[in-house]
């Protein structure tokens, strides 16, 4: 999606008479009876204000179910995006059940727009937040391979290259934060993204095979059963095509290595991104031992590069939303001179 400034002005809370009215008329929904702004978690229940800032979120219940009802972000709402994004999920859907499938529209576009905001309404999926435990990180990585290998060599164009994606993140965390940022870190990243192209020449990039990315595949996005294994894959709103190299690393590096603070998206002061032998065993295995596609020798090749550059768009990230700043400078100097490098010949112990 393309990297763009968050609005100063936060989205409000919640849904009005004519919001609720405008969308479930355009849904084809009849006797909704619930506006529930919530989620359940096991057997606790979430808050969707507080767990999530992004935009508007709530579940919706009518005659035939529940569905997730959300304002799309930002970054991701223009139309094209919207089209581009909704016939690709629509490609994948077709070939695999952990994705929740979405309502259409009476006019079969996907989506409604209420005062210029477009919101989209998919299946809801009950399950369980991740606790971190080796099953879920492992049955993290076997989705995730379920996911890629559904559209592995589609001949669809990615929207954009994930090399110019990283570069736009460290822009505008210059940008955001301006005279008064963290200068020492940007700099710090700035070298190293300099080095992270150097490494990935259009001539190595143009080999690797294409297929379904999620672009944010984290945790928080995934939605497990009472046996630990996962039963939707949630937030699309980054998905495109291109190298699996991008979420496999996100994948690992999220679910093994990022230090978060407490039970929340946001990152630990200072930034750290130490991989855990054990869950890095678990998530590589579940990857690995599922696809019916191993990495090519190409894929082999760019995988440490691609390392870097997702180290650094996490960190970019994190500075953007102002978690961590000149503290973590040479956390990520030391990272970025010595990446790990992920371990794909591992056996996870269970």
């Amino acid at each position: 999606m393309p990297v763009k400034e968050k609005p100063r002005t936060p989205p409000s809370s919640g849904f009005d008479d004519h919001a609720l009215g405008v969308i479930t008329a355009a849904y084809g929904m009849r006797g909704v009876d619930a506006l529930l702004p919530i989620i359940l978690d096991g057997t606790h229940a979430s808050m969707l204000d507080i767990r999530s800032e992004t935009s508007r979120k709530a579940l919706l219940e009518d005659e035939r179910g529940t569905w997730f009802l959300k304002q799309v972000p930002w970054y991701a709402d223009d139309d094209g995006a919207l089209a581009r994004r909704h016939a690709l999920l629509a490609d994948l859907s077709a070939h695999t059940a952990i994705l929740p499938r979405p309502l259409s529209t009476q006019d079969r576009s996907g989506w409604v727009r209420v005062d210029g905001a477009a919101f989209e309404v998919t299946e809801y999926r009950t399950g369980r937040r991740f606790t971190g435990s080796t099953a879920q990180v492992r049955a993290a990585g076997a989705a995730l391979a379920t996911l890629h290998d559904a559209l592995i060599g589609t001949d669809r164009e990615p929207a954009e290259d994930y090399r110019t994606l990283v570069v736009d993140h460290v822009r505008l965390a210059h940008q955001v934060t301006g005279e008064l940022g963290p200068a020492r870190l940007l700099s710090t990243v700035d070298t190293a993204v300099a080095e992270v192209l150097a490494a990935l020449p259009d001539a190595a990039w143009s080999r690797l095979p294409r297929t379904f990315t999620h672009g944010d595949y984290n945790p928080w996005n995934l939605v497990f059963g009472a046996d630990d294994a996962v039963v939707a894959v949630v937030d699309h709103d980054n998905c495109d095509v291109g190298t699996r190299l991008r979420d496999l690393v996100e994948g690992w590096l999220t679910h093994a290595a990022v230090a978060y603070r407490g039970d929340s998206t946001s990152f630990a002061t200072p930034l750290r991104c130490d991989p855990d032998e054990r869950r890095s065993a678990a998530f590589l295995s579940g990857y690995l031992e599922t696809t019916r596609n191993p990495l090519t020798a190409d894929e082999r090749a760019c995988l440490p590069a691609v390392v870097r550059a997702v180290h650094l768009e996490l960190v970019a990230l994190a500075a953007l939303r102002g978690e961590v700043g000149d503290e973590s400078a040479a956390d990520v100097a030391r990272w970025q001179a010595a990446p790990p490098v992920p371990p794909l010949e591992v056996r996870d112990a269970g």
